[in-house]
């Protein structure tokens, strides 16, 4: 079905494609904007076009990562300035991709609201969620939904490639909902970090200087970050997963860090 949607010469003006884990949504996004840019152009263009695509250097074309940060207005207007001028490309085909719409704030998902509803001639919505359902429905509904499968070969590869042995790592890395996500925090070492710390968080209950260090660097972590960490506790420890759901939902009010540290020191004890 997905394929056939591909292949389909018609176009909606928005598209959301639902992740789970181990979806390989960069080659997707990729394959899906060129079957749109790439029609009716020459075979020396179709090469430059589809090699600008490929290195992401297709210039009318925005990303915003909201699974980093929450998505504000501003980055809304961003793509309405932006896309209120002809384009710089010649193919004239405009696209803002959108990762983590879930996670946007109520006044960008007016604004969010009011594009999709008067969208520039040639421009395409791509959004890209976690969580479909978290989406606001008057986004929602004017948008065609799709579900990603996962990719086990490229998560394999992956794992192959960074030479993860450890049965607990990697569980911890099939908490990633996107391929790219997770080789670009093994490229950081964030991926090894966060599992180094739920692995201390199991040991500090009988030493206080490693509680109190770790609670020191717990504060200092984005909420993101923390989110990661429950990830791969629910991973570990599957028999938590309800009570991992409740800080999961929890974290959305930014709660007080040093309370959140010893709320999950209390489930992994």
């Amino acid at each position: 079905m997905l394929s056939n949607f591909i292949k389909s010469p018609l176009k909606p003006h928005a598209v959301i494609f639902y992740v789970t884990t181990k979806a390989d949504i960069e080659s997707l996004l990729k394959e899906y904007i060129k079957s749109i840019v790439l029609n009716n152009l020459s075979t020396e263009d179709k090469q430059v076009y589809s090699k600008k695509i490929d290195t992401w250097q297709y210039c009318d074309l925005i990303r915003i990562n909201g699974f980093q940060e929450i998505i504000k207005k501003e980055d809304i207007l961003n793509i309405k300035n932006s896309f209120s001028y002809t384009g710089i490309e010649k193919t004239n085909q405009k696209f803002y991709v959108i990762y983590g719409v879930e996670n946007i704030t109520s006044q960008a998902a007016n604004s969010l609201l009011k594009f999709l509803e008067e969208p520039p001639k040639n421009t395409y919505a791509i959004f890209v969620t976690k969580s479909p359902n978290s989406i606001i429905e008057t986004i929602r509904s004017r948008c065609q939904l799709y579900y990603i499968k996962p990719s086990e070969n490229k998560f394999n590869e992956v794992i192959k490639k960074y030479q993860i042995k450890n049965e607990n790592l990697i569980r911890a890395s099939e908490t990633y909902s996107l391929i790219s996500e997770l080789e670009s925090d093994l490229d950081s070492k964030e991926l090894y970090e966060n599992y180094e710390f739920v692995c201390n968080s199991s040991k500090c209950q009988s030493d206080l200087k490693l509680m109190k260090d770790m609670c020191d660097d717990f504060k200092k972590f984005s909420y993101g970050k923390i989110n990661k960490i429950l990830l791969i506790i629910s991973k570990i420890y599957p028999n938590k997963v309800s009570q991992i759901n409740i800080l999961q939902n929890l974290i959305k009010f930014n709660p007080n860090k040093v309370l959140f540290f010893n709320k999950i020191l209390n489930i992994i004890r």
